[in-house]
């Protein structure tokens, strides 16, 4: 009999150290052998959800919601007006690179890799207001 006690009171003193200092008693209360002199809390009842509004029918003049206004519809951006095909200088290609041109306005290397053939492509090099356009070879 007194062996039993020992041991387990030994488990209880392993389950507290393994646990941290409140949720080993809260373990211990848990179990079906021991009984609790303190009843459970009950969780509270939710809250009834509110009917939705009672519409009559269309014409009557009460109840109905009032249109909105359809949102003002954004103007596109206008790309920026591109020079005339004859005035567009071509680029030479670099030898030994494919995908990459010299530019026609200040001869630095500029990466074209993935652009076709004849298309026309901005001059990176030079800001937005004075873009200088020229054509992939």
């Amino acid at each position: 009999m007194k062996g039993a006690l020992v041991v387990r009171s030994m488990a209880m003193v392993l389950m507290a150290s393994q646990l941290s200092s409140c949720a080993w008693i809260a373990a211990w209360k848990s179990r079906s052998d021991v009984k609790s002199s303190e009843p459970t809390p009950k969780p509270a009842p939710k809250p009834p959800k509110p009917a939705p509004p009672k519409l009559l029918p269309p014409g009557s003049g009460e109840n109905q919601p009032e249109p909105k206004p359809d949102p003002e519809p954004k103007p596109e951006p206008t790309p920026a007006p591109l020079p005339p095909k004859q005035s567009v200088p071509v680029a030479r290609a670099v030898p030994g690179r494919p995908g990459f041109v010299f530019s026609p306005f200040n001869n630095k290397l500029i990466d074209v890799e993935g652009i076709q053939s004849g298309r026309m492509v901005a001059d990176p090099h030079y800001p937005a207001d004075e873009k200088k356009y020229f054509r992939v070879p």
